[in-house]
């Protein structure tokens, strides 16, 4: 499961640390607070696109050159670590490098490492 989830100059966040539970997790905040970019970036980490329609250079904090999604998985002994780091470029491009453990991967051999489920809650 994911257990730590680690954002730096990613979307609405310069640098925040998440932590997460085995069961059920609940993401709350008024509007604007950025719920849907956290959710954005789990996102990234398991596609390594945004689910959102936008360029990848607005997943990057304002002025900053470069964005990093990290997350810790599995047991608490050996946790595994995926990172997605987004790069801006000279010319504005935006690099992507995704890493398993700290050694880097493709995109293909990188998707998969974490697998999504979502659940509605039931509303009676």
């Amino acid at each position: 499961y994911l257990r730590r989830l680690v954002l730096q100059s990613f979307r609405s966040y310069p640098s925040r640390q998440f932590q997460f539970q085995p069961t059920t997790n609940l993401i709350l905040g008024p509007n604007g607070s950025g719920k849907t970019n956290l959710l954005e970036a789990i996102g990234l980490l398991t596609t390594g696109v945004s689910f959102r329609s936008t360029p990848l250079s607005k997943l990057i904090y304002w002025n900053s050159s470069f964005a990093t999604v990290q997350a810790f998985i599995g047991p608490s002994g050996q946790p595994d670590q995926l990172e997605t780091q987004l790069i801006r470029i000279d010319s504005g491009l935006i690099s992507r490098k995704f890493l398993l453990n700290q050694v880097a991967k493709t995109r293909r051999a990188y998707i998969g490492s974490l697998l999504l489920e979502f659940s509605t809650p039931m509303i009676s």
